[in-house]
């Protein structure tokens, strides 16, 4: 993929600018996205499939049916610190009907909670909105012992049941979290809630004084509910720090979300739903998924360019990164694609992102051409990977005028045939990096040059029939 620039990107690219979802990439990787940074913004990556990681510790994922992300946590609600906040609770309807495996709470303690220093948590039923006082059927969790369990930092508390209660979807339901320890202003539970632009939308917070429940709408309280069956362990959540643009941007479910700040850097509070859908922004210049039928020769760009294969260049469906297919090259074919300004780079900023897949390497001293583009033999440009004895090699971005190149941008790597890598090689002002799977390899090159408008057709594959690929992309 060919991309102008970095924007807001629809598809929620990983790595920078591929199809890999940011929220189902591992996240023991860097996300590579410019100005996408997450230090100073804590907790708030987070992946839901099984694999990734939040804070270095397995993310759960299995069962998960209804949820409040931590990565939303803005403020700390206290349990106990007066009278009251005797108990607080949270709202929610859970998605699937059954049984109820655990329910986790994103909890700290503030000092020691004296006395009897044990929470628990009851699931209970709705009464005009707020805790009706009445838990269901097998609904009271068993106790946690505060100093054993819950540290002073924020963490995933989980609550189970001796016998495990059953809920009915789409009814209102309550997380009722209380304490036998004494109230204090000084030892105490806090409940990691959000206060900003609350968007949960089935059930907000409570509390209760020892004698009546109010709601609390200005709230929501992070939280986790496990059923038999759950249907969120795929659903996303994480949150950016888009210093650049002086914006947050989030993704809940699978919508995305962006919060402004002022001048002075301090968010506004509220969550803008974006919308985008299944279009390309405007920045995205060449799109190929290499998807459909086996052995087809048609390959598609979401952008309208007209691509063309040439030789035995085709689809193959037994081995591919994403979708149904990825484009197989023999070493003999390519794809053209006809010239336009969308290939003309000059000296703006530009990511190009691909997948590939290495059936063979080839004798000492060859090169591999992915893409390419000449008005003549010695004015081109062109992205290649380079073999240089066997076991080293490299991959270079190489921009040539009248026989002498003008731009030369290379980034270690030799690769083992027959494994799918994630290749990237950016342009930032006028720093050019690459990335294999989304680590930067080499050393970033610095050079002010401007790219010329070469005019031949694009290739892909191969440098205008010469120094092919021998592999996939996708």
């Amino acid at each position: 993929m060919i991309k102008k620039q970095i924007t807001v990107i629809s598809d929620f690219s990983g790595g920078q600018d591929t199809k890999t979802p940011m929220i189902s990439m591992a996240l023991n990787k860097s996300p590579n996205m410019r100005n996408f940074h997450c230090a100073g913004v804590k907790n708030r990556l987070v992946k839901r499939g099984g694999f990734s990681k939040l804070n270095l510790s397995t993310v759960e994922s299995d069962g998960l049916d209804v949820f409040y992300p931590c990565g939303y946590q803005t403020y700390d609600y206290p349990l106990r610190y007066e009278a009251a906040n005797t108990r607080i609770s949270q709202g929610f309807k859970c998605k699937t009907s059954g049984t109820v495996t655990k329910v986790r709470l994103w909890l700290k303690k503030v000092e020691t909670p004296a006395a009897t220093d044990t929470v628990t948590l009851e699931i209970q039923s709705d009464s005009s909105g707020v805790p009706s006082g009445t838990e269901v059927t097998n609904g009271v969790a068993t106790a946690i012992d505060i100093s054993d369990v819950i540290t002073s930092s924020y963490a995933w508390v989980t609550f189970t049941f001796s016998t495990n209660p059953t809920l009915v979807a789409g009814t209102q339901y309550h997380l009722m979290l209380e304490g036998a320890f004494t109230i204090s202003t000084t030892n105490y539970i806090h409940w990691g809630v959000d206060n900003y632009d609350v968007i949960y939308p089935d059930g907000t917070m409570s509390v209760y004084d020892g004698t009546t429940w109010m709601t609390d709408t200005l709230y929501d309280a992070c939280f986790e509910v496990y059923i038999s069956d759950g249907v969120a362990g795929n659903d996303g959540f994480a949150t950016w720090d888009f210093s650049s643009k002086n914006m947050l941007l989030g993704v809940f479910g699978t919508t995305l979300y962006k919060m402004d700040k002022d001048s002075s850097g301090n968010p506004d509070g509220v969550w803008d739903a974006l919308t985008g859908g299944g279009t390309w922004d405007a920045f995205t210049k060449l799109m190929l998924h290499c998807d459909g039928s086996d052995q087809a020769t048609t390959f598609t760009d979401e952008i309208s360019h007209i691509v063309t294969a040439n030789g035995d260049a085709k689809l193959v469906t037994a081995e591919k990164k994403f979708g149904t297919a990825s484009g197989i090259f023999d070493g003999s074919d390519d794809l053209t694609v006809p010239d336009s300004d969308d290939w003309n780079l000059e000296s703006g900023d530009f990511s190009f992102d691909f997948w590939s897949w290495f059936d063979a390497v080839g004798a000492n001293g060859s090169d591999h051409t992915i893409f390419y583009q000449e008005t003549d033999g010695t004015n081109f440009w062109d992205i290649r990977w380079h073999n240089i004895d066997g076991g080293t090699g490299y991959w270079e971005l190489r921009v040539r005028v009248v026989g002498v190149n003008i731009i030369v941008a290379q980034g270690t790597f030799f690769p083992t045939l027959d494994t799918w890598y994630h290749i990237e090689i950016s342009r930032s002002g006028n720093n050019f990096r690459w990335f294999v799977d989304g680590v930067q390899v080499g050393s970033t090159t610095v050079d002010s040059s401007s790219m010329p408008d070469f005019t031949g057709s694009l290739y892909i594959g191969s440098a205008a029939g010469s120094r092919y690929f021998t592999g996939q992309l996708d």
